[in-house]
């Protein structure tokens, strides 16, 4: 079960958070993005570039998240990315004890391993 969501507090985001505050039954945490996605994205590099991200070796949506991440910022896609940078921008003021970002809930550390290659970001796949 998720612990949190973040959410934009903006257009369709500011009902919904509200939404989810009175049913209780995920804790939304409001955001205000600054700058635009490719700003948001570039400001994750050093993160990124650090291996301090991980995703599991195998999905079933990796290889898509794989190719918008790679693609991006020329890519078709980039709601993926997005969510990804608004994420690393938040958890840069809400890490504990400089652990590995997890992308989704971790199970098992044998599972995980970096997916993300600086000197590939904006090239293709």
């Amino acid at each position: 079960m998720t612990d949190f969501v973040l959410i934009e507090d903006q257009g369709s985001g500011t009902p919904l958070i509200q939404d989810l505050r009175n049913e209780r039954t995920v804790h939304p945490i409001a955001i205000t993005p600054h700058g635009d996605k490719a700003m948001r994205m570039f400001a994750t590099t050093a993160t990124l570039e650090s291996g301090a991200v991980r995703v599991p070796s195998a999905a079933a949506w990796l290889d898509d998240f794989k190719v918008e991440i790679l693609q991006f910022p020329r890519g078709r896609h980039d709601d993926q990315v997005d969510s990804v940078s608004q994420y690393l921008n938040w958890a840069k003021d809400h890490s504990v004890n400089d652990a590995p970002i997890m992308l989704i809930p971790r199970r098992n550390q044998a599972e995980w391993d970096f997916v993300f290659q600086a000197s590939r970001m904006g090239g293709t796949p």
